[in-house]
């Protein structure tokens, strides 16, 4: 109900009237698809419904479209969602069976070759499967806008998650203002690394002091000519 809605409201403001828009059919994913990315238990014909197969290849559509070079841009209006699930997936995970985009991103793997990709992940809530997943992938970056997990499901996603030993730095936090998360955060890892304040500290000074001489040169180097013109 809720896509059907979405897409009736689209067409009541005229979106598809667009020059430029179009609307495509979604296919649907393969168990194959499914299982590139997930070990489903106890099989993965009881973890997968036909609307999951749908989700799944509606986002691979969406992938083909552009890597093709058929559009510029697609986006994929589809449900059920699927940034909770994991690696090893046995059901429901926070509305979560099947990982759309991972579905999606090795499936474009697979056609096109290897590719690095950057997942900007925008729900309120941490994207803990797609993290899960891409933990020790070098080629996939893990960028997840989301509020603080200690006042939210799934309760994880802290600025110290940053990504494997096969992928350090290749995921990224940034959690939302609101709750306090953010400035709370930034300002508990500071108070983790006293020692970066002196340091800091010591940089600013010696910026501050190097720009201080350039100016005083500056000044000296403008008043010697004035003061020979003076004398001539």
């Amino acid at each position: 109900e809720r896509l059907l809605y979405t897409q009736d409201q689209l067409r009541e403001e005229g979106l598809f009237d667009l020059p430029g828009i179009a609307e495509y059919k979604p296919g649907v994913a393969a168990y194959e698809d499914i299982e590139r990315v997930h070990f489903c238990l106890p099989d993965v014909e009881r973890v997968c419904s036909a609307s999951h197969l749908a989700s799944a290849g509606g986002a691979i559509r969406a992938g083909e479209l552009v890597l093709s070079g058929e559009r510029e841009r697609a986006f994929a209006l589809v449900r059920p969602p699927g940034h909770h699930s994991m690696r090893v997936t046995h059901g429901n995970r926070g509305f979560c069976n099947v990982n759309m985009e991972a579905v999606m991103i090795e499936n474009l793997r697979r056609r096109f070759g290897p590719l690095r990709v950057a997942i900007v992940d925008t729900d309120c809530h941490h994207g803990d499967g797609t993290q899960d997943i891409y933990w020790n992938d070098p080629d996939t970056l893990f960028i997840s806008l989301h509020q603080d997990g200690r006042t939210l499901y799934p309760g994880t996603g802290v600025l110290a998650e940053c990504g494997g030993p096969g992928a350090l730095g290749r995921t990224v936090k940034n959690l939302r203002d609101g709750m306090g998360s953010a400035k709370k955060e930034m300002d508990a890892s500071e108070e983790e690394a006293p020692a970066e304040k002196p340091r800091k500290k010591k940089a600013a000074a010696a910026k501050k002091q190097a720009a201080e001489k350039a100016e005083a040169e500056d000044a000296t180097e403008a008043a010697e000519p004035a003061a020979k013109a003076e004398e001539e």
